[in-house]
C-alpha cells in the first residue's frame, strides 16, 4: 500500500470510528449516564481490569510463550489500551448497560493518557529490554505513539460530541437516528477492516492461511487469545463477586476485553 493510500485508509478508519462512538454516545440517556458515573464499584472494576490486570496478563503471555517483538509489542499495545469504539457497539447489541459502557469508556480513555505510555514503557522494557528489531531500531522506539494518541483523541472528541447531542436533542427521533448511524458506521468499519486485512495479506504484511497452520504460528495465535479469555473470566467473576446487575457484569467484561488501539 502506497503512502497516499495509507493516509487515505487511516482517514476513512478514523472518520468511521468517530461516527461509531458518537452514535453510541448519542443514544445514552444523560440521566442514566449520571447515575452510572456514580457507580464507583463497577467503574473501578473496569479500570482495574483494563489498566492493571490485562497488561500484566499480556506481559505474562509474552514471557511464557517467548513471543517475538513484532507480535509481543503488538499484544502489549492492545492489552494496555483503553476500551472504546467497538466496546460501546457490542454493549448496545448485547443489551448490556450502555450508559455504564460510555461512562467506563470516557473514564478509561482520559486516564489512558497517563496509564497507556506507563504500561507500554514498563512491560515493553521488562519483556525485551534493549533488544532491536530487524531494522536495527530499538523495539520500544518502533512503537507508533502518534497513531495511538490520535485515536484516543478521536474517541474522546466523539464521546463528548455524542453526549452533548444526547443532551441537546433529548428526543426519541434523535436517539433512533444516532443508534442507526452508529450501527451503520460499525458495520462499515468491520467491512473496511476486512478489506484492509486482505490488502495487507496480498502485500505480505500478515500471515496467510498456510502460515497460520504452521505449528509456531498456531501456538502464537493461541497465546495472544489468552489475555482476553482470562480477562473476560476474571472481570465477570469480580463483577459477580461485588453483586453487580447482570447487564453491568456484561458491560464490565466487554470493556475489559475490547480495546481501542488506534490501528
Amino acid at each position: 500500500m502506497g503512502w497516499e493510500a495509507g493516509v487515505g485508509a487511516v482517514i476513512i478508519t478514523n472518520v468511521l470510528l468517530f461516527f461509531l462512538v458518537m452514535g453510541m454516545a448519542s443514544t445514552v440517556d444523560i440521566r442514566d449516564m449520571k447515575t452510572q458515573s456514580r457507580n464507583i464499584k463497577a467503574v473501578s472494576i473496569g479500570l482495574f481490569c483494563q489498566f492493571l490486570l490485562l497488561p500484566f496478563l499480556g506481559y505474562l503471555v509474552v514471557l511464557i510463550f517467548s513471543l517475538p517483538p513484532t507480535i509481543g509489542i503488538t499484544l502489549i499495545i492492545v492489552v494496555s489500551s483503553p476500551g472504546g469504539s467497538y466496546s460501546n457497539w457490542w454493549c448496545s447489541i448485547l443489551n448490556a448497560d450502555l450508559a455504564l459502557s460510555v461512562s467506563m469508556t470516557t473514564a478509561s480513555t482520559i486516564i489512558s493518557v497517563g496509564f497507556l505510555p506507563l504500561n507500554l514503557v514498563l512491560y515493553t522494557y521488562a519483556a525485551y529490554g534493549d533488544d532491536e528489531n530487524a531494522a536495527g531500531q530499538s523495539v520500544f522506539h518502533s512503537i507508533n505513539f502518534g497513531a495511538i494518541f490520535i485515536s484516543l483523541g478521536i474517541v474522546i472528541a466523539a464521546i463528548f460530541t455524542g453526549i452533548f447531542c444526547s443532551w441537546k436533542f433529548d428526543m426519541p427521533w434523535w436517539h433512533r437516528i444516532a443508534y442507526l448511524g452508529g450501527n451503520i458506521s460499525g458495520i462499515l468499519l468491520v467491512i473496511w477492516s476486512v478489506v484492509l486485512s486482505f490488502v495487507g495479506s496480498s502485500n505480505g504484511d500478515i500471515p496467510t492461511a498456510t502460515g497460520v497452520g504452521n505449528t509456531d504460528d498456531a501456538v502464537q495465535y493461541f497465546a495472544i487469545c489468552l489475555p482476553c479469555l482470562f480477562g473476560l473470566a476474571i472481570a465477570t467473576a469480580l463483577a459477580t463477586l461485588i453483586k453487580l446487575k447482570k447487564p453491568e457484569r456484561l458491560t464490565t467484561a466487554v470493556e475489559c476485553c475490547y480495546q481501542n488501539t488506534g490501528g
